[in-house]
């Protein structure tokens, strides 16, 4: 099996998936107080004995919050946002608890940008949530151990 070279409607589609994505970071960043930006942030979830590892595609810190941006190239043709925010839930769920176990002062919120249609699916943790995050990602874990 070769490698196929991109066609002319696979790279008009990478550079709209990017312009999209370029235009909702700077309008996102545009109304925030920001302390930090970091690109591919990676972090460490740990529950019990497990250690989840994930990168976050754009991370925006704040003196109350941190921001995550997560980008989706998905083709929407047979599903809809809210259908695929759901499938994603469990990602964003370990991104919020590693950010509150190294800062637990803070809120986190996620943002899941579809840059196939320039849609913004939003999720927002508090603090106080932290138990319920912590059981969720435990039931999930039992269903892949």
């Amino acid at each position: 099996m070769g490698s196929e070279e991109p066609t002319d409607d696979d790279l008009q589609a990478a550079v709209s998936h990017a312009q999209d994505a370029i235009r909702f970071v700077d309008e996102t960043e545009a109304d925030l107080p920001l302390e930090a930006t970091y690109d591919e942030y990676s972090v460490v979830a740990r529950l019990d004995d497990s250690r989840i590892v994930g990168d976050i595609d754009r991370l925006l810190v704040t003196p109350d919050a941190y921001h995550i941006i997560d980008y989706k190239t998905n083709d929407l043709s047979s599903t809809t946002t809210d259908t695929l925010a759901d499938h994603y839930r469990p990602q964003m769920l370990v991104y919020a608890l590693a950010l509150f176990q190294h800062d637990p002062a803070r809120q986190v919120r996620a943002s899941l940008r579809f840059t196939d249609v320039g849609v913004e699916e939003r999720f927002e943790w508090q603090r106080s949530e932290l138990t319920n995050i912590e059981s969720e990602l435990r039931s999930m874990l039992e269903l892949v151990s």
